[in-house]
């Protein structure tokens, strides 16, 4: 039990106790002398508690207020990145608490993904491509990129500012929104297409600035680095982001790192079921399950037996999609495509 967290109620009741077991015979009702003073005592005493419980709260990372637990944070190198949530921030504090630097693990590498901006989640496959090489698959922050995959688009380089807008990017030459598929052997190769969260550098004047929004020959960014038309521009983006910083903190030793995107696998659901089944809890249980997956886990027809039952059916004749477990690789990640839950 917390000593600091009593009530203030029953501080004055145990104060007005001890009036009346050392005091036999004193009037402690309502308004009496002994019952202002133990309020006042009892106020105090209170409010020394609670300050005490708010300082117990501040000393835990995982019970601080957010400002002392980036504090805390910084005391272990990590700092808030860009739009990141308290439980994210905690999240990788208590990470680095639990499973200190190693000399470069694979944890390591997990964590030195996620300190990027925009990348939330990532996985490290040790020996990806044989002895000396590391792999590090990367899921971005859709909420703000838009997408899960990152983007792994690299321009031409000599590129050119076309035009002149406000906080823009314009090329007429270009494409930022550019797709040839997923080519992503090394962090150079392209892939497309530009997406918010990259990085464009003004290559005649140094300056840079982190992409907002995308159109096909305009990038909207959040500050004004093209006065003019004419100058060169290079961008960075997300899994190239990844790439320099591990760079800079790995270990030499590692010969190759490699920084991937998911290989996304849409996965349709067709499936028939009996008895008094909410079809329509089933099909969105069946889609956050999906959704919730990371890569490399596998998806397997008994746990969409297992949803149906839990929204009520009592049996599940057929299921004609998938017509087998989906198994992944370490690189694979699932997602949902059409999902039909209907009734016999």
């Amino acid at each position: 039990m917390n000593p600091f967290l009593q009530e203030f109620d029953e501080i004055l009741n145990k104060i007005l106790v001890d009036y009346r077991n050392q005091l036999p015979g004193c009037d402690t009702s309502k308004g009496s002398m002994a019952a202002i003073k133990a309020a006042c005592l009892a106020s105090g005493v209170w409010g020394i508690n609670a300050y005490q419980a708010w300082i117990a709260r501040q000393i835990f990372s995982d019970t601080a207020d957010p400002e002392y637990m980036e504090h805390h944070a910084w005391t272990q190198g990590i700092f808030r990145k860009i739009g990141e949530s308290d439980a994210d921030l905690l999240a990788r504090d208590l990470e680095i608490r639990r499973r200190p630097p190693a000399g470069g693990n694979r944890y390591d590498f997990i964590r030195w993904a996620k300190e990027v901006d925009h990348i939330v989640d990532a996985y490290c496959i040790p020996w990806g491509q044989g002895a000396g090489t590391i792999d590090v698959v990367i899921i971005a922050d859709k909420t703000f990129t838009g997408a899960e995959i990152p983007s792994a688009y690299v321009p031409l380089e000599g590129g050119l500012c076309t035009g002149v807008g406000a906080r823009k990017l314009i090329d007429a030459g270009a494409n930022f929104t550019w797709t040839t598929g997923t080519i992503y052997e090394s962090p150079f190769d392209g892939g497309g297409p530009v997406r918010p969260g990259d990085i464009v550098r003004n290559t005649f004047t140094g300056a840079s600035s982190r992409v907002a929004g995308v159109d096909t020959t305009t990038l909207s960014l959040t500050d004004d680095i093209f006065p003019e038309a004419g100058h060169g521009y290079h961008i960075t983006s997300l899994t190239r982001q990844c790439w320099l910083h591990i760079e800079d903190v790995r270990p030499v030793r590692a010969t190759i790192i490699r920084i991937l995107p998911p290989a996304t696998r849409i996965v349709d659901i067709d499936m028939v079921v009996e008895g008094n089944a909410n079809v329509p809890w089933i099909t969105g249980e069946i889609q956050a399950m999906m959704l919730a997956m990371r890569p490399g886990e596998s998806l397997f027809l008994d746990q969409l037996r297992n949803k149906a039952v839990q929204g009520g059916a009592f049996r599940v004749p057929l299921i004609a999609a998938p017509a087998n477990d989906v198994i992944a690789t370490s690189y694979d990640l699932i997602r949902p495509g059409v999902i039909n839950v209907r009734k016999a």
